[in-house]
């Protein structure tokens, strides 16, 4: 397989990545901020002409939907290398790269291209905000763990400051509701809605902590709460 020379990715030198072809030859991958192009190398780094050249956003859209979608903050050199690695010669990589434009100058593959890659878009940005949604869902079941282990040293009240929780909790009910939509497991919609019900034990600081200290301070009801936990 061919290897990687040097890899400069959205850096102040620019973005390119230049290659060592299988026959020992060299091209250069460039990205400008209108044009893609690959140069071939003479004595190891100077270019002496295209074998590839085409307008970038609209390459990238052909390769979005033909190839390989890139994710939201994914590298699209670092993408287009790894499509080129596999050819041999300069030949192959021409070949390869035309084909991915193939049909770019008629209005009928262009258009059918350009929906499919709002679907694409569409489908990526759904699967990230839904990651979020289980990011959310994650942080808050850590928070309810934690708060009922300390339910008898911090909070016999069975009540606890709003703030310990790591995201609002309207965003927290938000995030339980939208999981609860999107998945059919039994075990994990009761749990979800167990931790519906629990938020509503996340209460303002100030009255959380003063129903807290009152029977933390209260001996008779902390004896009695110990014993009935050693009992269980």
């Amino acid at each position: 397989m061919s290897e990687i020379i040097n890899f400069y990715d959205r850096t102040p030198k620019g973005t390119f990545s230049q290659i060592k072809l299988d026959d020992g030859k060299r091209i250069l991958v460039s990205f400008t901020q209108k044009e893609l192009a690959i140069f071939k190398l003479t004595l190891g780094a100077i270019p002496v002409g295209k074998i590839f050249k085409h307008d970038i956003s609209e390459f990238l859209d052909f390769f979005s939907v033909k190839i390989k979608q890139v994710g939201i903050g994914g590298s699209f050199l670092q993408t287009v290398v790894d499509y080129i690695l596999p050819c041999k010669n300069m030949e192959e990589v021409a070949e390869k790269m035309n084909a991915v434009v193939k049909g770019y100058d008629d209005p009928a593959i262009k258009e059918k291209t350009q929906q499919k890659l709002g679907q694409q878009v569409q489908k990526l940005f759904a699967e990230k905000d839904f990651e979020e949604v289980k990011t959310v869902v994650s942080e808050y079941g850590k928070i309810m763990e934690k708060a009922g282990l300390d339910l008898m040293i911090k909070y016999p009240a069975g009540v606890f400051p709003e703030s310990i929780l790591p995201f609002p909790k309207e965003k927290i009910v938000e995030s339980i509701k939208t999981y609860i939509l999107n998945t059919n497991d039994e075990k994990v919609i009761e749990s979800l809605g167990n931790g519906l019900v629990w938020i509503d034990n996340f209460i303002n600081d100030k009255e959380a902590n003063e129903r807290n200290r009152k029977l933390l301070e209260n001996k008779e009801f902390m004896e009695a709460l110990k014993r009935k936990t050693e009992n269980k």
